[in-house]
């Protein structure tokens, strides 16, 4: 069995307050150390916490700490032998001229775990271009013929707001270009590349500003003449949700920006 004294690094005259807190802070630190990877290690932890509850029930018993200092009084522990200071080894000039007296644990060497950029702006995002493609397909104005969608709306000239609307090249490349980029985003490794490619997407979002203006010029499209003898005209949920789209694909790319703004560099 050690030396107590020595293991606890107190003195002999140590009261009892003061071995308690030391076998607490020791009790801490080898019980963390007892379930480390490397079974050395693990193995020497066991056998000072078997001497720390050695130490616990023969210091803080004021009858066995008398005879334990009795016994160490008539057998003192001799001193350890001096530690030889390292080799010098020699090296060619330039390099190391002696061995680094601390290598650091493996745990403390292995690389940390590389964190995803936040996926909640690149989640808004493609829920509006989702909402978006949806909306083309729901009613733009009930007085055209077939189901006046956005594809009828476009190609009629004479229905207010129709002209202003983008025909099907510019909302197939937008909606592409959005999804693009932000299954882009979600392949990137780092809250730095996911800033960028959400710069990317605002830029890339621009596309999608006509589809909101024009669906909110639709939004008052009705017939005055039918308005005259009170004929109802239907709701127009396209524009609405093509509107709301709109402003969820902004916001999810100033949500991702703000979000890895401040995780890069973390």
């Amino acid at each position: 069995m050690p030396d107590l004294y020595e293991l606890l690094d107190l003195p002999e005259d140590a009261d009892t307050d003061a071995i308690e807190e030391r076998l607490r802070e020791q009790e801490r630190t080898w019980a963390h150390l007892a379930r480390d990877s490397d079974p050395a290690v693990r193995g020497r932890a066991g056998q000072v916490l078997a001497d720390l509850v050695q130490a616990r029930e023969t210091l803080l018993d004021p009858e066995r700490r008398a005879a334990y200092d009795n016994r160490r009084a008539e057998n003192p522990v001799p001193a350890p032998p001096p530690v030889a200071p390292p080799p010098v080894m020699s090296y060619p000039t330039g390099q190391f001229t002696a061995v680094p007296s601390y290598y650091p644990h493996p745990a403390a060497m292995a690389p940390m775990p590389r964190r995803r950029p936040a996926a909640a702006g690149a989640v808004l995002a493609l829920s509006g271009a989702l909402l978006i493609t949806i909306a083309t397909f729901m009613p733009w104005d009930p007085r055209l013929s077939g189901t006046g969608n956005y594809w009828d709306q476009v190609s009629s000239q004479d229905s207010f707001g129709a002209d202003s609307l983008p025909g099907m090249p510019l909302v197939a490349i937008s909606l592409v270009l959005v999804t693009l980029l932000w299954a882009l985003y979600f392949a990137s490794s780092t809250p730095n590349q996911g800033l960028v490619w959400a710069l990317v997407g605002i830029a890339g979002s621009l596309l999608l500003l006509p589809i909101a203006f024009g669906s909110l010029g639709t939004m008052g499209g009705n017939d005055p003449y039918l308005d005259y003898y009170g004929v109802e005209q239907g709701t127009r949920p396209g524009p609405i949700f093509a509107v709301i789209g709109v402003l969820l694909v902004f916001t999810g790319n100033f949500t991702a920006i703000a979000q890895n703004a401040s995780r890069t560099g973390s």
